[in-house]
């Protein structure tokens, strides 16, 4: 999976697996891919806040305390979902559903 900086792909999750996001250094780990609805916790190792809002705004927003954790609703419709922090602008990712 191609990435936009700041985001650092993981291994794939399948429905059955946890998926997890982690935010740190400014940047997020992300796994290749999850399955449609999954359930998604994000996990915030900066000692600043955070958001996970898809671009454009609609598929998934959460904000995400310093040092804490957050979950969200993958989209059930297949394809990748790119999405920012609304807090740091260089913070860029994509989330594949599939």
């Amino acid at each position: 999976m191609s990435t936009s900086p700041g985001a650092a792909p993981s291994e794939n999750a399948s429905a059955a697996e946890p998926v997890l996001v982690t935010i740190k250094d400014f940047k997020y780990t992300i796994p290749s891919s999850v399955a449609p609805g999954s359930k998604v916790t994000v996990k915030n190792e900066d000692a600043r806040n955070h958001t996970v809002t898809s671009a454009p705004r609609g598929a998934f927003d959460v904000n995400v305390p310093a040092g804490g954790t957050a979950t969200f609703t993958a989209p059930t419709k297949p394809g990748s979902y790119k999405f920012i922090c609304t807090f740091h602008a260089d913070m860029l990712g994509a989330l594949v559903v599939k």
